[in-house]
């Protein structure tokens, strides 16, 4: 039999942070009702281990670590020293948190609802209910999910280098099933195909988009005149998988100096 899941709420506001190293500088100050929360190693940590989901100002949730947890007050903790951004998480990291935000720590006792295909993204009927309850206090509530678990995650090392016939753009892919091999090795592809959508920014605006099937594109110096009338100082670019069950990954976007 399962606990019951460890699920309380901020109880201050909690700002971005760094993606892919500690972040020395945020607290997640949380509330809990009932439940706790405990201190680990560097080397659990980096195993993966101490794993809490906090709903950004966007509603995702973004995927948090911690090593360290110390009870400031009472059922008030504060959880220091941790890795933002998890799982792909990085739109909702840079969205922040507001206090009040639901936090869930991930352990054993949150079960997976293992949606099918079918199920994707779908308005779903779900009947809950509490252990040992009877049938007259059952609430039926509706659910869509899953389509997050489906969708690539964002490019990573978006770089600009300037060359005499335009800028190479070029990134890196990441993978969210098998991906965690140190065997130095690329790691697989998700989808069938390997696609991307790279829009060339003026500002907030798209005025250009490329659809391609590797990780980098020279744009052109006929094309950066045709698009801006003169060559840049600096380029702004975003760059999306495309995927085969959910069509739009999510989007990274840089600025690079030329």
């Amino acid at each position: 039999m399962r606990a019951p899941a460890t699920i309380g709420r901020l109880t201050a506001d909690l700002s971005a942070g760094p993606e892919g190293w500690i972040d020395y500088k945020n607290n997640v100050i949380v509330q809990l009702p009932f439940g706790e929360f405990e201190t680990i190693t560097k080397d659990q940590i980096l195993a993966g281990q101490n794993i809490i989901a906090v709903k950004s100002k966007s509603g995702t949730y973004e995927i948090i670590q911690f090593q360290d947890a110390v009870e400031i007050a009472t059922n008030q903790w504060q959880l220091s020293n941790l890795l933002r951004a998890q799982s792909g998480t990085d739109d909702a990291m840079e969205k922040g948190a507001s206090s009040g935000a639901e936090v869930v720590l991930i352990n054993g006792n949150v079960t997976n609802l293992a949606l099918s295909s079918s199920e994707l993204d779908a308005e779903l009927y779900w009947q809950v209910t509490g252990l040992g309850k009877s049938n007259a206090d059952i609430d039926v509530i509706t659910f869509t999910g899953g389509a997050r678990a489906n969708t690539p995650f964002s490019p990573v090392h978006l770089r600009a280098i300037r060359q005499a016939d335009g800028i190479m753009l070029t990134w890196k892919r990441r993978s969210r099933f098998n991906a965690d091999s140190w065997s130095g090795a690329d790691v697989p592809i998700d989808e069938d195909e390997l696609r991307y959508r790279l829009d060339i920014m003026n500002g907030f605006n798209i005025i250009r988009t490329i659809e391609i099937s590797v990780h980098q594109y020279l744009y052109s110096v006929a094309d950066e005149l045709s698009d801006f009338m003169q060559t840049q100082a600096q380029i702004t670019f975003s760059v999306t998988q495309i995927g085969g069950q959910i069509a739009s990954g999510i989007s990274r976007c840089a600025t690079k100096l030329l």
